[in-house]
């Protein structure tokens, strides 16, 4: 029986699923078969469609991601879902799903840090609510807790590493480096009261730290660097504090962003200073410009004999270093301490 007459024979549904929980729809995202695809969201259900959608993401197929999202049965279910509670997706149980049921094809997005999927599902006002905060004691969170505390803490770690996904914070923030700050300081605060999920906040902390050296890296001016690490003062006046954000990063701790905070046209000069005092180095211990040469030219010259020959030859081949370290040797050593201490703090 072909697709098309399955409207005509009540034994077919198209949305059923094998043992891995996989649809009709879910194998065509897998085959990339665009044909079968828009055969198919012509038929079934939003749940189905929205499971295919989840696992296009998870696969990373912005162009069936786009397909799906724009026809017109998806977007008739997403407005549905939009008029109902989306608080209710906390408590549904899909036992043949792959993807808990917090999980909102932006938040899947953001998961995997993909750019253009980010930006498809925002400016289809798409939005990633902020959890409530883990000592709320409002009635919804009293629900939750009381219905299943670990999947509770689930969905929050679900929400916050999408909230800390760079495009995610790139796209969606007017001020990511302040953003940055907010989220280390909740997750800071969540990694030592969730003690299951203390590794998984801490490196999201990092996470957000290293997207915000990596803002300052691509500052090509003092200007740019002013206008990211400047605040305003919070007199309410416009007048802006070129240092907040520095005071920020010092108060925290958080040497890394603190040293980031420079101009780049200094880092680049102090960069090549550095490494070409090390080429000297380099050069200075490979020829070994501290030991004395003139004595050794003179027995040279006088050498006349097959044993003074191979003897000069030795010397000017394997000449043995007169200390066990040079003064250059620890100077490059120094470099190399120094270079390890600015780099790791």
């Amino acid at each position: 029986m072909s697709l098309e007459d399955s409207d005509d024979s009540p034994e077919f549904n198209v949305n059923c699923v094998d043992y891995m929980g996989r649809n009709a729809l879910h194998l065509a995202v897998d085959s990339e078969n665009t044909e079968a695809m828009e055969m198919l969201l012509d038929k079934l259900n939003f749940e189905c469609i929205e499971e295919a959608l989840l696992h296009a993401i998870s696969k990373g197929h912005p162009k069936l991601v786009r397909l799906i999202i724009e026809h017109p049965n998806y977007q008739a279910g997403e407005d549905q879902i939009k008029r109902m509670d989306s608080r209710n997706a906390f408590f549904r149980t899909t036992e043949k799903s792959q993807f808990s049921p917090d999980i909102t094809p932006l938040i899947l997005s953001a998961h995997y840090n993909n750019h253009e999927m980010v930006q498809m599902f925002l400016s289809r006002n798409h939005t990633i609510d902020k959890p409530h905060s883990i000592s709320c004691q409002c009635n919804d969170c009293q629900v939750r807790q009381d219905y299943d505390s670990l999947k509770r803490s689930r969905s929050r770690l679900n929400a916050y590493r999408a909230l800390a996904s760079p495009s995610y914070m790139a796209l969606s923030s007017p001020d990511p480096i302040m953003t940055t700050f907010e989220l280390r300081q909740e997750m800071m605060k969540l990694a030592e009261i969730e003690k299951e999920f203390k590794k998984e906040y801490l490196m999201l902390v990092e996470q957000c730290m290293n997207f915000a050296c990596e803002m300052m890296d691509l500052c090509r001016g003092t200007q740019e660097v002013e206008a990211v690490i400047s605040d305003f003062l919070e007199d309410g006046t416009n007048i802006r504090d070129p240092l907040g954000r520095l005071r920020l990063a010092i108060r925290f701790e958080e040497k890394k962003l603190a040293r980031s905070m420079r101009c780049p046209a200094a880092k680049f000069a102090t960069h090549v200073v550095s490494h070409f005092l090390f080429l000297i180095l380099l050069a200075a211990a490979t020829f070994r410009l501290e030991e004395n040469y003139d004595s050794l030219l003179d027995e040279r010259m006088l050498g006349t004999g097959d044993e003074e020959t191979i003897r000069q030859w030795v010397q000017k081949n394997f000449r043995p270093s007169k200390a066990i370290i040079t003064h250059v040797q620890i100077c490059i050593v120094l470099w190399v301490a120094g270079k390890f201490v600015y780099r790791f703090g």
